[in-house]
């Protein structure tokens, strides 16, 4: 009698022992769906997906958008909501001249709804300045996340060009004419070279091609290049000239 007595306290407190730890279970899971919205977010130089401290500002440049170059900042962003309760995302950038694309679609410094997918933004600016753009998560419980991207927008600069002559070997009149060291300076923000002018003995050509060949005859040969970036903007001239005895 007295083992079997033993046996069901034994029970007994396994029975407590186990509620007691499905009530932290359940509690645990309660806390976890009560929770606010948070944020990920990807952007250009992200290797994988980045989560926000508190109160941290993403901050970043790009260059200013012209109809010419189309530029702006993109990122991507997925809100983390376990309960699926979001009732809006706004989206507003701090200067009225700014524009926000959400999934491909342009709006005005604003934007607002409902959605829980990953967004894809991109925000341009036509001035050059510093802006803000906040995007806010909002739930049914009106608990709330906030991610912020501080982004300076830069004036183009004209890119540099590099020359140098290098004879083909085995001949003594056949010259390539090398520009691939040329560069943007803004390459950082979205800056690239689109076209190269070579002028030969005063014979222009225009072309994509970074390096050209060229035979010359013998005597004093003046060479030129300039380079064009993606904003349309021309480096200054650089000239050097070439001796082919």
């Amino acid at each position: 009698m007295k083992n079997f007595n033993k046996i069901i306290k034994h029970f007994l407190i396994l029975i407590i022992i186990t509620g007691l730890i499905s009530c932290d279970d359940k509690i645990r899971e309660l806390e976890d769906l009560d929770s606010p919205p948070t944020f990920m977010y990807f952007r250009k130089s992200s290797i994988t997906w980045e989560i926000p401290t508190p109160d941290e500002i993403i901050i970043d440049s790009a260059k200013t958008y012209n109809q010419i170059n189309n530029s702006s900042y993109p990122a991507v962003i997925k809100v983390v909501n376990n309960l699926n309760n979001l009732t809006q995302i706004n989206i507003i950038g701090s200067d009225p001249q700014s524009s926000i694309f959400v999934n491909n679609s342009l709006y005005n410094n604003s934007y607002t709804s409902k959605t829980d997918a990953d967004i894809n933004l991109a925000f341009r600016s036509p001035i050059a300045s510093t802006q803000v753009f906040s995007v806010t998560s909002t739930d049914i419980f009106n608990k709330k996340c906030e991610i912020k991207f501080k982004i300076n927008f830069k004036e183009n600069k004209p890119p540099k060009p590099i020359l140098k002559l290098v004879l083909v070997n085995g001949s003594s009149s056949n010259y390539q004419l090398k520009a691939s060291e040329s560069y943007d300076i803004d390459n950082s923000i979205g800056g690239m070279i689109v076209e190269y002018q070579f002028i030969i003995d005063n014979i222009i050509i225009n072309t994509s091609e970074a390096n050209i060949n060229h035979f010359f005859k013998k005597g004093i040969h003046k060479i030129k290049l300039r380079v064009k970036d993606n904003d349309s903007v021309w480096s200054d001239y650089i000239e050097q000239d070439l001796i082919v005895n």
